[in-house]
């Protein structure tokens, strides 16, 4: 069965010359244009290694999940100088500094204006920063990069990044709302 000269592929994909077209011939009549050499396969095999090295080094880089959130262990019960500002009704509290407590100390030694901290059924599960100014954002945003490795999720355009660890309830949430100039980090353990 004759062919006029051209390129075909068979089933998987792999390219041939057909005879006639000018092209060497191996002794089947058919020249083998396509298929993966050896070389290019370890290459790909490489790049596919580096690849699963480098996002393993940035899982491994975040390191343990936080214990809590400043003084409270999660699952600690209320103490210290804070007072009640909420109560959902359903077990739900979130409590603030007061006294000598509320002149807050820096978190990663930047400026902290304001702080909370939720308890659900008397187990502390959240507590939340807030910083003023987007200087004092983008040095947050840096901070807990060093901190914690790469963020998990990121979202430009929302102002959000969440870092999250494998077998573990506990996140920190880093938002910055633009009208307000305001940083808030949040430390949560949903699993309380």
């Amino acid at each position: 069965m004759g062919h006029a000269g051209g390129d075909r592929a068979n089933s998987r994909g792999i390219a041939y010359a057909v005879p006639g077209d000018g092209r060497e011939a191996t002794p089947g009549g058919w020249t083998l244009i396509g298929q993966a050499t050896g070389q290019s396969m370890r290459l790909n095999f490489r790049i596919a290694l580096v690849a699963c090295v480098v996002l393993f080094g940035l899982t491994v880089e975040a390191g343990e999940p936080p214990a809590g959130f400043r003084n409270f262990k999660w699952g600690s019960s209320p103490r210290g100088s804070i007072k009640k500002i909420a109560d959902t009704g359903d077990g739900v509290r979130m409590y603030a500094p007061t006294g000598a407590a509320a002149k807050l100390p820096p978190l990663f030694d930047l400026p902290v204006a304001e702080e909370d901290y939720s308890f659900s059924h008397g187990k502390f599960y959240s507590g939340d920063a807030y910083l003023d100014g987007e200087g004092n954002f983008q040095k947050t945003k840096a901070a807990l990069t060093k901190a914690f490795g790469a963020p998990s999720f990121a979202n430009e355009s929302l102002k959000l990044w969440k870092w999250k660890w494998p077998k573990s309830s506990v996140e920190v949430h880093l938002s910055y709302q633009t009208k307000f100039a305001r940083t808030t980090v949040t430390f949560v353990n949903s699993a309380i």
